[in-house]
């Protein structure tokens, strides 16, 4: 899990589908999913793309590893 910092606020965080979860199949063309703190998910095919798609709605904001 990453989670999402903009100007020391809590955001969103960025998780992984498990494999071995039950909606990994219905999710499998796009496992990252950006979760935004106002409740709203997207989908993306790689971290990197889920990153990108942070920094865009969240200007300047910053990662952390959990």
């Amino acid at each position: 899990m990453i989670h999402v910092y903009q100007a020391g606020n809590y955001v969103a965080s960025i998780n992984k589908i498990d494999k071995a979860a039950d909606t990994y199949k219905a999710h499998a063309s796009a496992p990252w999913l950006l979760l935004k703190a106002d409740g709203k998910t997207r989908g993306f095919a790689s971290l990197a793309e889920a990153k990108d798609e942070a920094l865009k709605v969240f200007a300047g904001c910053k990662f952390k590893r959990t």
